[in-house]
């Protein structure tokens, strides 16, 4: 979690986003920029860096180039400071994951206008709540992959990627040539596990060739002489 400190005891490094899409006539990139940088000032704060995406709509924060580089960096900075949280999080699910990216980097999050700040008490029950909500989402994903698994086998679905035509033979000949099975699955554009599957059936497929063969090269042999006469 991020842990308080005293913003006014050390120099305090923040980074500041600023998003307006191109139709927005407010709040503009001048008032976004103005307001953050009078919140720093008035703090002490250290403004280190301005990412800004301008002409971005809120649809897809996926083309925001400004937000993406944010987010690898985030461990550079103390806070990161927005106007609102709609300037960086386009719905809940992108919030909660911002907040978990904060938390596990150590990063806090100040808004201007709602007055949120994850390093007080309150703020930082944002993070407990984003985390159990994290925890509740994975364990409804799994339970609902579990359950969907279960029906698709009863209805007789196979399930895993389809090997195409890919006999075992040529699996295993690929994996004795490669030498693993990342790798073969690389080659052969399947799945690891059914590359695995398919190498296993070729071994067993040789080695009951190899038994048959054994089998029938004794039946073929000719009966020993009997003791104390010579071979014709």
């Amino acid at each position: 979690m991020v842990k308080p400190f005293d913003w006014y005891a050390r120099r305090v490094k923040v980074a500041l986003y600023v998003r307006a899409a191109p139709e927005e006539e407010a709040p503009t990139v001048g008032y976004q920029r103005k307001a953050l940088r009078l919140l720093t000032e008035e703090r002490g704060w250290t403004a280190e860096a301005l990412y800004l995406d301008e002409g971005f709509s809120v649809l897809r924060t996926d083309d925001r180039p400004q937000r993406r580089t944010l987010m690898r960096h985030m461990r550079r900075y103390d806070a990161i400071v927005v106007l609102r949280l709609d300037r960086i999080a386009r719905d809940t699910d992108e919030l909660l994951d911002l907040l978990v990216r904060c938390r596990f980097k150590r990063c806090a999050l100040i808004t201007h206008d709602e007055g949120i700040d994850t390093t007080t008490p309150v703020g930082r029950g944002l993070y407990d709540f984003a985390a159990s909500v994290q925890h509740m989402n994975t364990h409804l994903t799994a339970e609902r992959a579990r359950v969907g698994a279960i029906g698709a086998k009863k209805r007789g679905v196979k399930l895993g990627r389809p090997a195409g035509r890919l006999t075992p033979a040529q699996v295993l000949q690929a994996y004795r040539k490669l030498g693993s099975y990342p790798k073969v699955a690389e080659k052969l554009k399947i799945a690891v596990g059914t590359a695995y599957a398919r190498v296993k059936e070729g071994l067993e497929e040789e080695a009951a060739a190899a038994a048959e063969r054994a089998e029938m090269d004794r039946w073929t042999e000719p009966d020993p002489a009997p003791e104390g006469t010579l071979p014709q």
